[in-house]
């Protein structure tokens, strides 16, 4: 059988209670208030705005005036400071070039009156003599030294005990060898290590009348071999060599002065010794019979 439907109460059979019931419960709504009628709410400044529980007050005219005076008198203050540090500045610069004004002037009436060549050569006379004493006193300080070449090194040597064995070989006893004291004594490191000789050793004496007699002994050792018997000749067991101790410049002026010495030796056969005169080293040479050295000029 068809459902029919009321048009005209447009409502399907069925619902009328459901919606008569439903009007019941739910009120109408009310009709909205026209816009006119709502009361506006005043904006609030956002100056009095809260955030949490501050609020952030704007700054007043008094506040910005008390900034403006403190910053104002800091700049004042800083301003002052520049000031006096540029009227310093200006005081020194003044005072500079009066200075260098007053120096060129003495340096013109130096050279207009020819001074300045004398004070030239008078500096230079006092640099030449503070060399020289510089120079002396270095002399004096390595006197007490001497140098031993030629002699060979051992493994594990003693060079004192060395120096010793070296004593008794230019003359003196055993005994007197054993007395000389020394302060110490080592091997020079080598420069040219192409060289094969022996590193020298320095040595410095307590005593320099023990330096001195060393030395003597040396200088007056036999030059060739001497026959101890009739028919049998003895070598000297150490070819060595012991020279005074010399600043660098000196050293290596003797040095020089010893490679001519042993040309005019072999080539001249003449007689020749080496001196130290002051601050100077100075090589003499003179025939075999003749008694007086004359200084060897180049």
């Amino acid at each position: 059988m068809r459902k029919t439907y009321d048009l005209r109460r447009k409502t399907m059979p069925g619902q009328s209670q459901r919606s008569t019931s439903t009007s019941a419960q739910c009120p109408r709504p009310k009709s909205p208030v026209p816009p006119s009628t709502q009361k506006a709410a005043a904006p609030v400044p956002p100056s009095r705005q809260q955030s949490g529980d501050k609020t952030d007050m704007e700054p007043t005219l008094s506040d910005v005036q008390k900034k403006l005076v403190d910053f104002s008198s800091k700049v004042c203050a800083k301003l002052d400071d520049i000031h006096a540090d540029i009227s310093s500045m200006k005081k020194k610069m003044i005072d500079l070039e009066a200075a260098v004004e007053d120096n060129s002037a003495r340096v013109l009436d130096l050279e207009e009156k020819g001074r300045l060549p004398l004070l030239e050569e008078k500096l230079q006379k006092e640099i030449e003599s503070l060399k020289e004493k510089l120079m002396l006193s270095e002399i004096y300080q390595r006197k007490s030294n001497l140098l031993f070449y030629g002699l060979e090194k051992k493994s594990e040597e003693n060079v004192e005990n060395v120096l010793r064995e070296a004593f008794v070989c230019l003359g003196l006893s055993d005994e007197e060898a054993q007395s000389v004291a020394l302060v110490n004594a080592h091997r020079l490191p080598r420069r040219n290590d192409a060289n094969k000789a022996p590193q020298p050793i320095i040595a410095k004496f307590v005593y320099m009348s023990q330096r001195n007699r060393v030395l003597s002994a040396f200088e007056k050792r036999p030059r060739h071999p001497v026959p101890t018997q009739p028919g049998i000749v003895q070598p000297r067991p150490l070819r060595i060599s012991v020279r005074t101790d010399l600043p660098p410049a000196l050293k290596a002026e003797r040095g020089n002065l010893a490679a001519i010495a042993y040309k005019l030796r072999k080539e001249q056969n003449l007689s020749t010794k080496i001196v130290v005169v002051g601050t100077r080293v100075l090589l003499f040479s003179k025939a075999k019979s003749a008694t007086e050295w004359q200084p060897y000029k180049e």
